[in-house]
């Protein structure tokens, strides 16, 4: 059994079941997340749900191949899409100043 999500995700990337997203950025993408939900209604949680030999979250030997899923509605509601904030962007240009600005803090992001 791994001890941390990150045992548990290198596992994954070995067996080739891992799917990376090119170019996305952690930080923003899980914040719109945790910005657009309502966690009272966009959060389900499925039990005793179909899996395979493959999930890793299933203890071995077993031919019992079930395990529980979150699933996150983090869409714009569309009762209210008129009402809903835009999102919020900036152009290349403004990007390019201030990463030059602080260059340091970009390091990681850009592998400089």
């Amino acid at each position: 059994m791994e001890r941390d999500l990150r045992e548990w995700l290198a596992k994954v990337q070995e067996m080739g079941q891992l799917k990376t997203v090119e170019g996305a950025d952690w930080d923003l993408e899980i914040g719109a997340v945790t910005q657009l939900i309502l966690q009272e209604k966009d959060i389900d949680i499925t039990r005793h749900t179909w899996s395979s030999p493959l999930d890793l979250t299933i203890r071995k030997p077993t031919n019992a191949f079930f395990n529980s899923r979150a699933i996150i509605d983090a869409c714009r509601p569309y009762d209210w899409i008129d009402e809903f904030p835009k999102a919020i962007e900036y152009s290349p240009e403004l990007f390019q100043r201030v990463r030059g600005r602080w260059k340091e803090l970009f390091q990681e992001i850009t592998n400089e």
